[in-house]
């Protein structure tokens, strides 16, 4: 039933998505928060919510663009609920838009196989990782993602390896003006490179153990699958299908290897791969009833850790 449900993109489907990620929204706020009303909570959070809202339209975008899976809601649906479970992400303001940045490099690195303005497009995508740098440091991690890109469409040209040198130049000055404008340039720089902490003891508290477990299991489950649809695939759509592996460790790296929050929002920027690549088992599983609970216990993971953790 809700793999039928969520089998077509209409716009229903997103409206049902909106309103699931409005009301966990407000009883994960409500629940740390006890004292302010409701439309206070929402005030407070609006940036985050339409920072959140446009991120999962800039990936249902890329998804269907580059047909990394079919006309459907899965991926979109996975996403929202995947950060659901490790709700510390909306906490955190600067993830979100730096999550939303990285999306906006995305739709511009896939869009790299169509081999049309191509300095462009190199250039836009460098341009808006350095601009996610300035809010969240390990951003530039994907800049890997972006010569990989460049390795697989259009290597021929020298030019396009050079091209994010001129975007880190831009958002340099920008960034130098803006801060000889506000504290000073030393204050910039020292609030700009934060130091990752490696202290783990947090994920052995059960609202973070949980969904960690959760995704770690689904991600080395589903990914076995990717693999073989990935050889399958043909010479045109397959380097896509690589980029979307190679985000997946970059944000994995990030997130073990460089945050220095350990609450869980590190994991933000892996779950818009994962949530391709699970999509692509569901759809694609030959097991209906078995892609049906993958599905339905994808949905119950926010509520264990909302009411039960």
């Amino acid at each position: 039933m809700l793999r039928r449900f969520f089998a077509s993109s209409k716009p229903i489907n997103f409206a049902v998505i909106a309103f699931i990620v409005i009301a966990f929204l407000i009883t994960f706020l409500l629940a740390n928060s006890p004292a302010l009303s409701v439309w206070d909570l929402i005030l407070r959070q609006l940036g985050v919510l339409l920072g959140f809202m446009i991120t999962i339209g800039t990936l249902d975008f890329v998804v269907k663009k580059n047909v990394l899976t079919r006309k459907n809601s899965y991926a979109v649906l996975c996403f929202a609920l995947f950060c659901l479970a490790l709700p510390s992400v909306f906490l955190h303001l600067r993830i979100i838009f730096a999550g939303l940045f990285i999306m906006l490099a995305l739709r511009r690195i896939f869009s790299l196989r169509s081999k049309t303005d191509t300095h462009k497009k190199i250039f836009d995508a460098a341009f808006w990782i350095f601009v996610a740098s300035l809010f969240y440091f390990s951003s530039l991690l994907f800049l890997i993602l972006l010569y990989f890109a460049i390795l697989f469409y259009c290597a021929g040209n020298y030019r396009n390896w050079l091209m994010p040198f001129a975007s880190l130049l831009v958002v340099a000055l920008l960034s130098t003006t803006y801060a000889m404008y506000t504290g000073g340039i030393m204050n910039f720089i020292a609030g700009y490179r934060v130091l990752p902490t490696y202290d783990f003891t947090n994920y052995s508290s059960p609202e973070l153990l949980v969904p960690l477990t959760f995704f770690l299991a689904l991600y080395l489950w589903t990914s076995l699958k990717y693999f073989i649809l990935l050889n399958a695939a043909s010479q045109r759509h397959k380097p896509a299908f690589v980029l979307v592996l190679i985000a997946s460790i970059i944000a994995l790296v990030s997130a073990v290897g460089f945050a220095p929050v350990r609450d869980g929002s590190e994991f933000y920027f892996f779950f818009g791969p994962l949530a391709i690549i699970s999509s692509r088992y569901v759809e694609k599983g030959k097991s209906k009833w078995f892609n049906e609970l993958l599905l339905w216990a994808i949905v119950a993971l926010p509520v264990v850790v909302l009411f039960f953790l």
